[in-house]
């Protein structure tokens, strides 16, 4: 948990002060088979200000801690179960982080109403993958969706 804690940033700015505030990009590397899940994940969910992205290598992974550190990290995870893939995933990997276009983004309804949104929390958008969110409408209804974000510091 020491190292854990470290990547995403509990020592982060001690001493120092910015006006920039960045994106802090964590990439995690494992099997995933540590015996805590439940601690990694609510440490994760403590750093709204990370990204979590999350690589399963190995060709038995623990898929729900990976995929639920990338999903509370607002990232993404990649399964590398094959020595060929290695190469792909790190390419995709690159692509999404390298180019993020905007974050923090939030959607107000309007009073629309609708529930059951999907994913509750709008994770970053990267010039390489689109953001698609679902919702149903609890009755006929006409108005204006809108989004907000931050667009992130050069």
């Amino acid at each position: 948990m020491k190292a854990i804690r470290a990547a995403l940033g509990d020592d982060a700015g001690k001493g120092k002060q910015s006006a920039v505030q960045r994106v802090r990009v964590v990439c995690f590397m494992t099997d995933g088979y540590v015996g805590n899940d439940a601690e990694i994940v609510a440490e994760v969910q403590k750093h709204p200000e990370a990204r979590v992205f999350s690589f399963g290598i190995g060709k038995a992974v623990n898929r729900f801690l990976l995929s639920k550190m990338a999903e509370e990290g607002h990232g993404e995870v990649e399964f590398v179960t094959a020595p060929g893939e290695a190469q792909p995933a790190a390419d995709r990997f690159y692509e999404r982080v390298h180019s993020p276009v905007l974050t923090n983004i939030s959607i107000d309804w309007n009073g629309l109403p609708v529930e059951e949104v999907y994913p509750a929390q709008v994770r970053d958008l990267f010039a390489a993958k689109p953001i698609v969110i679902t919702g149903r409408y609890t009755q006929a209804a006409q108005g204006t969706v809108s989004h907000t974000a931050r667009r992130p510091a050069d």
